[in-house]
């Protein structure tokens, strides 16, 4: 169907029947296998009986994060050596600067009130949005007399209910603003109008937003899971997932804590820079020489 290929980079963790194994395939994360209740049955029934046979089979698997890449030998049982670490790069786009104009025709097109506490990503049960629910209404008193709203922008995905279900219950639906699937240059204003973004996440194996947020000079609360440790390094405060009560502390202490905003927006700002489109193809042209030469 392709015709004659020297080497073939399938990107979403499997290849199909070929006649020469002459491809590399990329496994994201392993979270589809670790925490198969946080995906749709249907979208796990291929991947969980497929993905160590591709992986075998591959002339080699890329990843994005050593803690992936330790998932994907752990798990599947490969040669650390056939497994490589690609880090994605962030867009220039979220170290431009914005204008004022900019950030009041997003505000107004999403309805967006300042101040606000930010989290992005898809809203479903492994991004643990719930529990940041959940400590932003153990603070509720404080967040409205300052005035400041959450703000979670996301498409809905997987039993995205529990996220709605959990603002009613704590009657939140005045304090709490959703804005849905949100387009990059629209996204850029919304970090860099926020007072800090958090990410609760229960498992990740890189997350692009926590790129985004430090290239757009955004101070950030993340979850203290690996894969979140190893791209933020100091560049962040770090909680429990599980630590309803911590995670309410460190917010409270955050809004109140200027000096501590700038500090860690500082650290950010340098600690994105590391992260470029550049230096993700370079390596990645490097594993297709290594996969090439294993062919020649």
């Amino acid at each position: 169907m392709t015709g004659r290929f020297d080497l073939f980079h399938f990107t979403n963790y499997m290849i199909p029947p070929m006649r020469e194994n002459r491809a590399l395939t990329t496994i994201y994360d392993m979270g589809f296998w670790r925490f198969p209740q946080y995906a749709a049955p249907a979208a796990l029934k291929w991947p969980l009986r497929h993905v160590k046979e591709s992986a075998e089979k591959a002339l080699g698997v890329i990843t994005v994060s050593e803690f992936s890449k330790s998932e994907i030998v752990n798990l599947l049982g490969l040669p650390s050596e056939k497994v490589h670490v690609v880090y994605p790069g962030v867009s220039s786009t979220f170290r431009e600067d914005t204008n004022e104009a900019e950030s009041s025709h997003v505000r107004a097109k999403y309805r967006i009130s300042a101040p606000y506490v930010l989290s992005v990503g898809t809203l479903e049960p492994r991004k643990n949005l719930p529990a940041l629910l959940k400590a932003y209404q153990k603070n509720v008193s404080f967040f409205r007399n300052s005035g400041c709203k959450l703000l979670l922008v996301g498409m809905k995905g997987w039993l995205y209910d529990e996220v709605f279900r959990t603002v009613q219950k704590y009657a939140l639906e005045n304090d709490v603003l959703f804005t849905g699937y949100v387009e990059e240059h629209e996204l850029v204003p919304i970090y860099r109008d926020a007072e800090f973004a958090v990410f609760p996440s229960l498992y990740e194996g890189f997350g692009m937003p926590l790129l985004e947020a430090m290239a757009s000079k955004t101070p950030v609360l993340a979850s203290n899971i690996a894969a979140h440790r190893e791209i933020l390094r100091d560049a962040a405060l770090f909680f429990d997932p599980e630590d309803i009560d911590g995670l309410g502390r460190l917010m409270r202490e955050l809004s109140e804590d200027h000096a501590l905003r700038r500090n860690l927006t500082e650290k950010a700002s340098r600690r994105a820079l590391r992260f470029t489109w550049e230096a993700s193809a370079a390596e990645l042209a490097r594993i297709y020489g290594l996969a090439a030469d294993r062919l020649t």
